[in-house]
């Protein structure tokens, strides 16, 4: 009787060395092209992530006159967090704040220069700009 475990067919198979110059393979073009386009799309994620922004807004009224732009916010909570230097859009026209305040009602304002004529405009505000990509990390 024969001490081994294994078949002499598969030993002779194993022992050859006639299939020793063809690839093993182990995963179809399928499988890698599918791969491929899994690390692209995270790639471009990451990319997109990490240029993108989020713009933080508080939306007001403007009141102009003589090139002196008077803002009034909608949500007091949010117009704390604006400050002089920051951009204020009427429109297609930007501006930069010039100063802010609390009026004799406790209410927040701020001024700007502009040369938007004379009236009442819908402003906005960008106080604060965050990149996609932080909101996951933080």
């Amino acid at each position: 009787m024969d001490n081994s475990i294994f078949r002499k067919k598969s030993l002779d198979r194993i022992s050859s060395p006639e299939e020793l110059s063809e690839t093993l393979h182990v995963t179809s073009p399928a499988v890698w092209m599918i791969l491929t386009a899994i690390i692209l799309i995270l790639a471009g994620v990451i990319i997109w992530g990490s240029i993108a922004s989020i713009d933080s807004i508080v939306t007001g009224t403007a009141q102009v006159k003589d090139g002196s732009m008077h803002i009034t916010y909608d949500d007091r909570q949010f117009a704390k967090d604006v400050e002089p230097g920051m951009k204020v859009t009427a429109g297609e026209h930007e501006s930069r704040i010039t100063s802010v305040g609390t009026d004799e009602n406790g209410e927040p304002f701020a001024v700007a220069s502009t040369t938007l004529a004379d009236g009442s405009y819908a402003v906005k505000v960008v106080f604060r700009q965050t990149q996609v990509l932080r909101l996951l990390f933080n």
